[in-house]
């Protein structure tokens, strides 16, 4: 979750850099963020997480008519790239990590930093 709402965040959302320019190199940018971040303690990440929501929403609302650059070569409007967050924060939200101490927030699939 963090490094996919960096991607929303620490970059110029008009351009493609930072995407991956094919579908098929998305699951290696994927290693390579999440291994960027791996050795962060839970409460790093949810600090991150924390500070990274508040740069989003002081980003949004987003244009909803405008288009906006995505991986693969796509562009999507506002409203698809709005909505490919929230899809986002349900498929991948209950695998956050739990603090120590604190029951899981899943049961389901495999746990990560992000």
């Amino acid at each position: 979750m963090l490094t996919v709402m960096c991607r929303y965040t620490h970059r110029d959302l008009t351009q493609p850099s930072g995407l991956s320019a094919h579908v098929s190199d998305l699951a290696g940018q994927n290693s390579a963020e999440v291994a960027a971040v791996r050795g962060l303690s839970h409460e790093e990440v949810l600090q991150r997480l924390d500070s990274e929501f508040d740069d989003y929403i002081s980003r949004t609302p987003l244009p909803l008519g405008q288009r906006f650059p995505f991986h693969g070569g796509v562009s999507m409007d506002g409203a698809g790239a709005a909505s490919n967050w929230i899809g986002e924060l349900l498929v991948h939200g209950s695998t956050w990590p739990a603090p120590p101490g604190r029951p899981g927030r899943s049961t389901r699939g495999t746990r990560s930093s992000c």
